[in-house]
């Protein structure tokens, strides 16, 4: 497989990600960008009771070589503390434990917990005990922190300063803490909502960015050939399932479909857009190119793992598209990348084997475009289809012609005002020919197969539906069906293969 190619590159500072959903008034400390506000809020720091606690604290443990660490603490108005922690053994740093985060601090003492992204493993607590010029920061047992192998923290700290830190710097990019006073969480034209399949019940969160509106939540709905992660249904509820890519074009519900690469790059330019226009005239000069957030701002803000030394991909979910670390099957069975790795099912294809995706991962602000063999299992975010006011007009006649491949296609024979004449074949299963109407708002279709004549079924029988046509090719949906062999849902046929 040739390397990815990247559509979307961002320059963002992001804290380490955190695996607990977080209250609103929480989400104002995230850091989402290199951002300076004109807020002084310095002498307020100055003159509240825990400022006494602000300050740099550091540690050299002379019996273990190059064994050294620092942190950083960061009195809010609101009394609370932020603070960064960064310890090392090793000269150079062989092992690292970096993390950062806010505590409430009550008579001294003030607890810092963190739920692991892997839910079978215990959470991160850290509890800080502040004397008079120094903390003492105890890693409780059993806890995972997703530090490096082998490295704890359970150390005391001596204060070196008593300035109030204004910033502390990882990968050569400082973060400041005046940043998390502040809500940086970008203003986003949204509308949210709740969809129910009626195929099966179940109801997923909508979210519509600019003119698209998108499933806020995978799939999870039983059709074709689908996996559930380890085959855990407990992964299928939290992450939706897996799909192969033919099962993929077909999954979506009635009035929703399979989007194509179009379709995400039109959320990736609305959503840059949107930044460029909140975030320009106050952004600092980092010598990184402004071309948005939407790796981080789409995704959500609990479930990924955060990588020990890159604290700078924490999501935000600032659109409430919620993007989760699903992971994939590889065609050969095997299950990857669950909490670390999120890819989706495109509608367009890379050849005869394989389907293209798009996909985040954990340690990158980046939305990759990528291909994988159809026989994987992806992940399906269905966007809805786009629904013209008024009655439905017939296609042009640049739709006459054969969609698909040699094995499933769709056949428009002739398109007139009032009729639409198909067929529709799959070398499997079916061969039906069928008209469509327009009805309202919608192109309506009845096919019919079998009988005497066929050779896929000698029981005559019929499926009923709607039809959709984009820029991109025809989506058939079928409704209703009493041949065993077709099922209800979406069927894609994205490249026209011959004219007629």
């Amino acid at each position: 497989m040739n390397k990815p190619k990247i559509f979307l590159t961002a320059a963002l500072i992001l804290a380490a990600s955190s695996c607990t959903q977080r209250s609103a008034s929480d989400r104002k400390h995230s850091l989402s960008n290199e951002t300076f506000f004109a807020t002084d809020t310095r002498q307020n720091l100055i003159n509240h009771p825990n400022a006494k606690y602000g300050g740099i604290y550091a540690y050299r443990n002379t019996a273990i070589e190059g064994a050294e660490g620092t942190v950083y603490i960061y009195p809010e108005a609101d009394g609370d503390l932020m603070f960064y922690l960064n310890k090392c053994i090793g000269d150079p740093s062989y092992r690292r434990a970096i993390i950062d985060g806010r505590i409430t601090l009550q008579d001294g003492k003030g607890t810092f917990r963190e739920s692991h992204f892997d839910k079978t493993k215990p959470d991160c607590v850290l509890h800080f005990y502040f004397g008079e010029n120094a903390i003492t920061v105890v890693q409780e047992e059993e806890c995972d922190c997703n530090f490096m192998e082998n490295i704890f923290v359970n150390d005391r700290f001596e204060r070196v300063s008593n300035e109030i830190p204004q910033k502390y710097t990882i990968s050569n990019r400082p973060i400041f803490f005046d940043q998390w006073q502040k809500d940086a969480k970008i203003t986003t034209d949204i509308k949210q909502s709740t969809f129910t399949d009626t195929r099966d019940g179940q109801t997923y969160k909508t979210v519509t960015i600019g003119t698209q509106t998108w499933m806020a939540e995978n799939l999870n709905y039983v059709v074709g050939t689908n996996y559930c992660y380890e085959n855990s249904a407990l992964h299928c509820q939290a992450y939706g399932r897996l799909y192969s890519w033919g099962t993929a074009l077909r999954a979506c519900p009635d009035g929703w479909r399979l989007p194509d690469l179009e379709d995400w790059r039109q959320l990736i330019e609305t959503v840059k857009n949107q930044q460029r226009h909140d975030f320009e005239k106050s952004r600092i000069s980092s010598g990184y190119a402004f071309n948005g957030l939407s790796g981080i701002t789409l995704k959500s803000e609990t479930g990924w793992y955060r990588a020990p030394c890159n604290t700078l991909v924490r999501g935000t979910d600032d659109w409430g598209f919620s993007a989760l670390p699903a992971g994939a099957r590889n065609k050969d069975g095997d299950f990857r990348g669950i909490g670390t790795h999120a890819y989706w099912w495109v509608a367009d294809e890379d050849g005869e084997w394989a389907g293209k995706n798009t996909s985040m991962t954990y340690e990158h602000q980046w939305i990759w475009e990528s291909y994988a063999n159809k026989a994987s299992g992806y992940s399906v975010r269905c966007i809805k289809c786009e629904q013209e006011e008024g009655e439905a007009v017939m296609p042009s006649q640049n739709f006459v012609g054969k969609w698909g491949d040699e094995h499933s296609h769709i056949t428009i024979w002739n398109i007139f005002d009032d009729e639409i004449d198909f067929s529709w074949y799959d070398a499997m299963r079916y061969s039906a020919i069928g008209i469509a109407k327009i009805e309202g708002n919608k192109i309506a279709f009845i096919a019919r197969g079998g009988g005497e004549d066929s050779d896929d079924s000698e029981t005559p029988y019929t499926a009923t539906g709607t039809m959709h046509f984009t820029q991109n090719g025809i989506i058939l949906t079928v409704e209703k069906t009493d041949n065993p062999l077709i099922r209800t849902g979406q069927y894609t046929y994205p490249e026209k293969q011959m004219n007629n």
